[in-house]
């Protein structure tokens, strides 16, 4: 090794022109082809120096480069056996995924290393786990143990999740007999709840339903797994867009039920009404469940609180927040569906419809009719089975709609679901009132714009049209406050303002003379009676009324002629009188028993000026009574003061004015009115003796004679007024007529007088 420098410095010397690029190696090859030559000998001198050296260096440095070689063709070997396992590996795992084999028996041991590393064989159990499970499923549904169930279903989806088995082909078969379980599992859940919600099998065998503590045994673990399940919402959507339809069916079969009942539409009703009840009773418990269910102990899934903290829009979301205020709106809607079916009101604008066969049930016993050994008989037995059919268009008909279904199911329904009962007063307001109110007024207007309305039927001791009005009116009013409809009180107000307007009618008609009239009412600037001066007199004082009125007609009686075709006299005019008074007393009594249910919790300003027009307009009749007493007792006075001849006619033309009294007197026995509203004996003293004050010497008195026999006549007046009641006399006149009498003069009436007899004499 010491002599490679020496032998490298050599070559430089004596070779080192053979790296030239114009070396030419011919010349070289000759030289030495020579072995004789010198050049040969050197050659060959060094070639054998260089290849001492060179073995020297291979054998001292580069031991390993043979150890090398061999070791490099044993790793490719084993390179080359791992590609070839890999590629077979690749092979298995493609008829795995395709053939789900779970048989690893013809891998190699090597091959069974490998997967292990990859953790292939877990994914493998994984899915011989999530099969086994699967397997299982069905007989758990089937018996409803819906909690093993769905712990099931919750460790298939830890299994799917963990390892991803989703993206496996070999899965999807699986994967959609999971999701059939699933659903199947659901659907159980659903009917069961379902069942347990439209109970229409326990309200037709009036079986005790289910209590909130019933409830809870039975469905705590059942609505427990949904939650777990995170299924909730597919709770919502499946009685979302099926409720129409359970309803309906439930229904159904209640008004069979009720097809042998003596009274259908009371069964119907109360059976109904307990149904809804129910539905509504248990879902409200079914809700209040869900939300105390202990969630601290089960997995809820992702966004599963927001069924119970958060209000969703959804219109499905019954079981949520604010989940009964929507399950109420549907079960008003189709609440509303039955009773419009079974309460169709006949609305009077409206062309009736057609009617038709459709789902009317035949339930006539068809063996009664027809001989069993005909083929008749067994055929339409056969068709009047009472298995039926359920078509989603129309309930079943058992008796002709009635608006009594909503009266009865208004009452029925209680305070238990208040929504309900204001959208059934809504209802009933819209489609019932309104037609029977417009029925109302129009009978009315029949009633009272009759020929023969006012006309007296004195059996009945009433006015003709007053019967036919109560029986109308109360049973109108028993309808509204057997329902509590007290809101169309300006329909009962209306009807009264006719019947009013009528009497005002009548008034006019009875009391005919001008006197009285123009003593009563005042006139508007067209000579029109002033309709505010009734309410007027409502607000005055009832005795400063009676003087002022007697004022007035005091003074038209001193200066207006009375005229006979003005007078009633007759005993049945008399009559008519006090019926009419008192059959708009009664009028008045029935319109504040009508309006008392109105004015219940308020008072309202219409019908309290109403109430005051009633009472001033019984006022009115009353005054005018007295003063129709009044005009004619002083007309027959006026004849007798100034014409008299004191002999039987002077008699005659005083029996008149008893006469009056005699006849209204048994006028008011007959139709029993209190006769403290005939007040007039008083003023028609006093009138008489202020007409003969004024009106002295029109006396018919010539002698005497005559004035002894007028002041008998006088006297016999008041002691007969006195008999009737009054408590006053004509005391100013006979004092005067006594005066003149013993011929004393004290005032120009008696001076008068006297000159009067004195000139005759």
């Amino acid at each position: 090794m010491d002599d490679i420098p020496s032998l490298i410095r050599e070559l430089r010397v004596d070779w080192e022109k053979t790296l030239d690029e114009d070396f030419n190696p011919l010349p070289c090859a000759l030289a030495l082809s020579d072995s004789d030559s010198q050049k040969s000998a050197t050659f060959k001198d060094m070639y054998h120096k260089l290849d001492e050296t060179m073995t020297n260096i291979i054998e001292k440095n580069y031991q390993g480069f043979s150890d090398f070689v061999l070791l490099y063709g044993h790793a490719f070997k084993l390179n080359q056996e791992c590609y070839n396992t890999l590629q077979m590996i690749i092979k298995d795992c493609q008829i795995i995924k395709n053939t789900y084999s779970e048989d690893f028996s013809h891998l190699s041991k090597e091959k069974r290393e490998l997967l292990d590393q990859k953790k292939i064989l877990e994914i493998y159990k994984a899915l011989d786990t999530v099969k086994n499970i699967s397997n299982f499923l069905n007989e758990k549904i089937e018996r409803e143990r819906f909690q093993e169930a769905s712990t099931d279903f919750l460790n298939i989806y830890d299994l799917t999740n963990e390892y991803d088995l989703k993206s496996l082909k070999c899965y999807k078969n699986l994967s959609d007999d999971i999701i059939s379980l699933k659903t199947s599992l659901l659907n159980n859940i659903f009917k069961k709840i379902k069942k347990t919600i439209f109970s229409g099998e326990e309200v037709i065998e009036n079986k005790a339903l289910l209590q909130k503590e019933d409830l809870e045994d039975e469905y705590i673990d059942t609505l427990g797994c949904l939650i777990r399940l995170g299924e909730l919402k597919e709770l919502d959507i499946y009685f979302y867009k099926n409720f129409s339809n359970f309803f309906f069916e439930d229904m159904q079969k209640i008004i069979y039920s009720c097809m042998e009942s003596d009274d259908k539409v009371t069964c119907l009703v109360k059976k109904s009404v307990l149904y809804i009840l129910n539905i509504l009773k248990t879902f409200e418990v079914l809700i209040s469940l869900i939300k105390n269910i202990d969630k601290t102990n089960i997995n809820l899934i992702q966004n599963q609180e927001n069924y119970f903290e958060v209000e969703i829009d959804d219109e499905y979301h019954f079981f949520g927040k604010n989940g009964t205020i929507k399950l109420e709106d549907i079960l008003i809607i189709e609440t509303k569906k039955f009773l419009e079916f079974y309460s169709k009101i006949k609305d009077y604008d409206q062309p009736e419809s057609i009617f038709s066969l459709d789902n009317v049930l035949d339930t006539v016993d068809y063996s009664s009719i027809f001989l069993k050994k005909y083929a008749v008989s067994k055929r339409m037995e056969n068709n009047s089975k009472h298995d039926f059919k359920i078509s989603y268009n129309k309930y079943f008909s058992i008796f002709k709609p009635t608006p009594e279904v909503l009266f009865l199911f208004y009452e029925n329904i209680g305070v238990e679901f208040p929504k309900l009962k204001e959208n059934i007063r809504i209802y009933i307001t819209e489609k019932y009132i309104k037609i029977k109110d417009k029925e109302l007024s129009s009978k009315i207007n029949d009633i009272i714009l009759s020929e023969h309305a006012f006309y007296c039927d004195f059996k009945n001791q009433k006015l003709i049209f007053f019967e036919k009005l109560v029986e109308i009116v109360k049973k109108w009013c028993n309808e509204m406050k057997r329902i509590g409809f007290f809101d169309n009180w300006n329909v009962i107000n209306q009807i009264f303002v006719s019947v009013l307007k009528k009497y005002k009618e009548c008034f006019l008609k009875i009391f005919k003379c001008n006197l009285i009239i123009k003593s009563i009412f005042k006139f508007d600037s067209n000579g029109n009676i002033d309709e505010n001066i009734i309410l007027e007199r409502n607000i005055r004082n009832e005795i400063n009324e009676k003087e002022e009125g007697i004022d007035k007609l005091t003074r038209f009686l001193m200066i207006k002629s009375i005229y006979k075709e003005d007078l009633i006299f007759k005993k049945n005019e008399y009559l008519k009188i006090l019926i009419t008074i008192d059959t708009f007393n009664k009028l008045y009594d029935l319109y504040k028993e009508t309006i008392k249910g109105f004015e219940k919790n308020q008072v309202i300003p219409e019908l309290e000026a109403l109430s005051h027009e009633f009472e001033a307009t019984v006022k009115i009749f009353i005054l005018a009574l007295n003063f129709e007493l009044i005009v004619e007792s002083m007309y027959f006075y006026i004849i007798f003061f100034r014409e008299c001849t004191y002999d039987d006619s002077c008699n005659e033309t005083l029996q008149k004015i008893f006469d009056i009294f005699k006849e209204i007197k048994n006028a008011f026995k007959i139709v029993q009115i209190n006769l403290d509203i005939l007040w007039c004996l008083n003023p028609i003293l006093e009138i008489f003796s202020k007409y003969s004050i004024r009106y002295v010497r029109y006396l018919n008195v010539n002698n005497l004679e005559d004035l002894n026999v007028y002041i008998e006549k006088i006297e016999l007046i008041e002691e007969i007024f006195y008999g009737l009641g009054s408590t006053t006399g004509m005391t100013e006149w006979l004092n005067i007529l006594k005066s003149t009498q013993n011929n004393k003069s004290t005032n120009e009436e008696e001076k008068i007088l006297i000159d009067k007899i004195s000139r005759h004499c």
